[in-house]
């Protein structure tokens, strides 16, 4: 089947790659890419930690508390992290993602979430994550954003 031609069926395979990194078939949290990154102080996580934080959020292998200390949101957001993780687990394994770009400015980091799919065009969708305390979560926005890619509602 040629997927080029078969919109509603590329978007759900790239949808699918968001996750399918993350979470291997046994549940565990695959190797995040290194990414370097400039960021803004040197308290801010650049990219390559950011990818992971990521990852541990859809990590489904991981206690449900240590994926909701990742989110803005906390445990109400590990559900469409779920969902998300869900999905991706039907996701062929050649897809690649990673955050890249990270740019701090006061209590938020900006970034990118970036979807790579070989034989498809790059996919990248704006996150950022907001300083709560000591700590920077993902925010609710970006965990709706990422959600709405594989119809995970919020």
């Amino acid at each position: 089947m040629n997927l080029r031609h078969k919109p509603l069926i590329r978007l759900m395979s790239i949808a699918f790659a968001v996750a399918l990194p993350l979470v291997g078939a046994s549940g565990n949290a695959a190797a995040a890419p290194a990414v370097a990154t400039v960021h803004a102080d040197a308290g801010s996580p650049g990219s390559a930690e950011l990818t992971n934080k990521l990852g541990v959020a859809i990590n489904t292998g991981l206690p449900r508390s240590t994926r909701a200390n990742e989110l803005e949101s906390g445990d109400s957001g590990v559900g469409v992290m779920d969902k998300v993780a869900d999905t991706l687990a039907l996701s062929p394994p050649t897809l690649h993602w990673d955050v890249v770009g990270a740019n701090q400015s006061g209590d938020r980091i900006d970034a990118t979430l970036r979807v790579l799919t070989p034989g498809y065009p790059d996919f990248a969708y704006p996150i950022h994550w907001v300083r709560v305390g000591d700590s920077w979560k993902l925010s609710q926005d970006s965990v709706c954003t990422i959600g709405a890619a594989v119809a995970a509602s919020c």
